[in-house]
């Protein structure tokens, strides 16, 4: 449940919001050019625009690769190809953990628990 909350999650912040507010950025950017009266002078290097659309195109491949590999991750597990790991569910008694052996009160260095 909580692999497939993850990947609707990723899917929605990632895949169709952040790419739209991606956009607007990318369109604000070209878009302070275009506004100032010639003669005047941008605030920042007119290079910057370029950086802001690289970084941007970047991460919304970046984030497609990513969400491949998730559906992927996914498509596996639901068809049985990759098992599910154990201990991914509580059925262990209420205040033990699993991976701690039981030491029956006695500390690695013999002295016994107060």
């Amino acid at each position: 449940v909580n692999q497939m909350l993850f990947m609707v999650t990723f899917f929605v912040f990632r895949i169709v919001v952040s790419p739209r507010m991606m956009t607007d950025i990318i369109v604000n950017a070209f878009r302070v050019d275009a506004a100032l009266p010639s003669g005047a002078e941008m605030c920042y290097p007119r290079s910057t625009k370029w950086v802001i659309f690289s970084f941007c195109s970047f991460f919304c491949l970046l984030n497609a690769f990513w969400m491949y590999k998730i559906a992927r991750k996914a498509h596996r597990k639901l068809t049985g190809k990759e098992g599910i790991k154990s201990k991914n569910d509580l059925t262990e008694k209420e205040g033990e953990r699993p991976d701690k052996p039981k030491t029956n009160g006695v500390h690695t260095n013999g002295k016994k628990n107060a």
